[in-house]
């Protein structure tokens, strides 16, 4: 199963981004493009210890060219598609089965999960939920219990370069 691909919109320094991966992703950029927003939001959607986030207002976007306005609204969508025609069959992913869409026009099937924000007023209420291949929301009695299985799977690992840690805690490079 491989990400294929990553919707963000609402969030931290993202006003909306649309990107699609490939068995490798270089993520490279000006400061400010998003990049590390990019990675929170891969993080949050997938945290490798299992806990679901919390939102704060920190977490919406706001746009510095409007004077400060903040975005009411977070949504992260995340598509998983298989990369082998009957993979999906895989005991790995038996709990997973009735996520899987159909791609009309090929073999491969694909999970659509989504995490969403609103900010009403100062309180933040998150959902998390998987959509069908035409974005309608799948219900499930303990999605919860789908979403720990997704995240137990295929977990977001975020590693820093070391060489780049200094005793003192900042951060600067130094000789290979």
């Amino acid at each position: 199963m491989l990400l294929e691909r990553i919707e963000v919109s609402g969030f931290r320094g993202i006003k909306r981004l649309s990107l699609s991966f490939e068995q490798l992703t270089t993520l490279i950029g000006e400061n400010t493009w998003g990049k590390s927003s990019l990675l929170d939001a891969l993080s949050i959607a997938l945290p490798i210890s299992g806990e679901l986030h919390q939102f704060s207002l920190t977490d919406f976007h706001q746009d510095h060219s409007i004077s400060y306005t903040q975005d009411q609204h977070i949504q992260i969508i995340i598509t998983f598609q298989t990369t082998e025609k009957n993979e999906y069959r895989a005991g790995r992913y038996r709990k997973l089965a009735s996520l899987w869409q159909p791609d009309e026009n090929s073999h491969a099937q694909r999970i659509y999960y989504r995490i969403s924000a609103t900010n009403n007023d100062g309180k933040i209420t998150a959902s998390h939920s998987f959509l069908d291949n035409k974005g309608r929301i799948l219900r499930y009695h303990k999605i919860h219990m789908l979403v720990y299985e997704l995240i137990r799977l295929h977990p977001v690992i975020r590693i820093r370069d070391a060489r780049r840690l200094h005793t003192d805690g900042d951060t600067a490079p130094l000789p290979d």
